[in-house]
């Protein structure tokens, strides 16, 4: 999704709170909603939705945009 490349790029050049906080709203319920399909208990889902979006933020001066698809 190219809208979300683009906030991706925006967190890793300008640590774009905006950017990250519409990243967040977009993937944490379905990343949560997926572990809880996979059988993690809802607590445990979020916590680990979280924990993988908190990594995006440290690790956004990695972000290739030209890798992403």
């Amino acid at each position: 999704h190219s809208e979300h490349a683009q906030l991706a790029a925006a967190v890793a050049e300008r640590r774009d709170r905006a950017a990250f906080t519409r990243l967040f709203d977009y993937y944490a319920p379905r990343l949560e909603a997926y572990l809880v399909r996979l059988g993690s208990d809802p607590a445990s889902a979020e916590e680990i939705a979280q924990d993988a979006l908190a990594t995006l933020w440290r690790k956004a001066a990695l972000f290739d945009p030209d890798k992403s698809s």
